[in-house]
């Protein structure tokens, strides 16, 4: 249901939505993000032009985006200028159900976005293995995807934070219901969480 005076209409269903608060509490602007289908807000994260970056997943394609949706739900990473304005919008994901649950902006302003999903896509650095996967991907500031890896097992994975060192390693974080990699500590579970460190490459 719309509420507001939203920059972006309402569309239908569940929407995700942006709002921008006063220091108060007021309400300077809204605007939602979605199509026909329930579409779901994860995360939010600002950069250093002070352009807001939302994650989530979405069940139908909306928007022009730099990359397509590819069915079931995908996830969508956004950024909108500091008016609220959309820039640009892409969708991350592959034939199964994939989700975006964590964003992080560097400084130089690339993005970096995790979550999980249940198939391969793009042409990653680790390959999917089976169940669901956790995923690290980098976007350029223009949307476009640079890279991305999965993290897991074959059986039930997924990233759901992530931020970025002084240094400029991503650092991960998540859940796993088998063990994976070559862990500094064993899996105890299942299921555990797990936190892993990437350099940005």
């Amino acid at each position: 249901m719309t509420w507001g005076a939203p920059i972006r209409p309402h569309t239908a269903s569940n929407d995700a939505f942006v709002a921008k608060l006063d220091s108060s509490g007021n309400l300077i602007w809204n605007t939602f993000l979605g199509g026909l289908g329930a579409d779901y807000g994860t995360d939010i994260a600002l950069d250093a032009a002070g352009n807001i970056h939302v994650v989530g997943y979405s069940q139908v394609s909306w928007g022009t985006p730099v990359a397509p949706y590819n069915g079931e739900n995908d996830a969508f990473v956004v950024q909108l200028d500091p008016s609220g304005q959309l820039n640009w919008s892409t969708f991350l994901g592959g034939a199964g159900s994939d989700w975006a649950t964590g964003i992080a902006v560097a400084d130089g302003g690339s993005v970096f976005v995790t979550g999980g999903g249940y198939s391969a896509w793009g042409a990653p650095i680790l390959p999917f293995v089976g169940g669901s996967d956790g995923f690290l991907a980098r976007l350029a500031d223009d949307g476009t995807l640079t890279w991305n890896t999965f993290v897991g097992s074959s059986a039930v994975d997924s990233g759901t934070s992530i931020a970025i060192d002084a240094a400029g390693a991503v650092v991960l974080c998540g859940y796993s219901d088998s063990t994976w990699g070559t862990p500094i500590r064993a899996l105890a579970g299942p299921p555990d969480a797990f936190v892993g460190k990437f350099e940005d490459s």
